[in-house]
């Protein structure tokens, strides 16, 4: 059936095509395949649309017999390309708190859904924000040898302190919540 009276993302979508809404769900394999085809604009909608209704209308009995595992491979090998190995290691290299999130997100995609996947990570993302806002990182600052540059005291091991004077380095807005960790660090 390609609406359920029951189920109630078929209700929304009818809802929405009605309304001028937003369909419950995109097509993502689409995407993908329009972009491995070189498609490089909006125009190309056009093209599949020809493609899909010529489908319904003639090519349908030649799908008809085909098994669903068959149909979920193809949708599966062009869905591949929403994975991207090069995007994880960038993360584990910038921060690590990032690449469990991702990791995260992705696994309750797969194992729940996408809303979940969605929801969870978006409450998370904020508790990071808010966590990283309430504990910046602080550093001291030394001369790098030769510049006039500053840069962070672990990262210089030849760096030189200015005599009579502390350069600290703050990473974050000051508001309440990292308040007293900033009049801590100056005392």
């Amino acid at each position: 059936l390609l609406f359920n009276p029951l189920d109630p993302e078929s209700l929304n979508n009818l809802g929405s095509a009605l309304t001028g809404g937003f369909p419950v769900n995109g097509s993502q394999s689409r995407s993908f395949t329009a972009a491995d085809v070189g498609a490089r604009s909006q125009a190309m909608n056009i093209g599949v649309l020809v493609l899909v209704i010529l489908t319904l209308l003639v090519l349908t009995p030649l799908f008809a017999p085909l098994p669903k595992a068959a149909l979920a491979g193809v949708i599966i090998v062009v869905g591949y390309g929403l994975l991207d190995p090069a995007g994880f290691t960038e993360l584990a290299r910038v921060d690590r708190r990032e690449l469990v999130l991702a990791v995260l997100t992705a696994a309750i995609v797969v194992v729940v859904g996408m809303l979940a996947g969605v929801l969870v990570t978006v409450v998370l993302s904020l508790f990071l924000v808010a966590l990283r806002a309430a504990q910046p990182r602080r550093t001291l600052l030394a001369r790098v040898p030769g510049t006039d540059s500053f840069r962070s005291v672990e990262g210089i091991p030849d760096g030189s302190a200015e005599p009579g004077l502390v350069v600290y380095r703050f990473d974050a807005p000051l508001f309440f919540a990292n308040a007293q960790l900033l009049a801590d660090d100056v005392l």
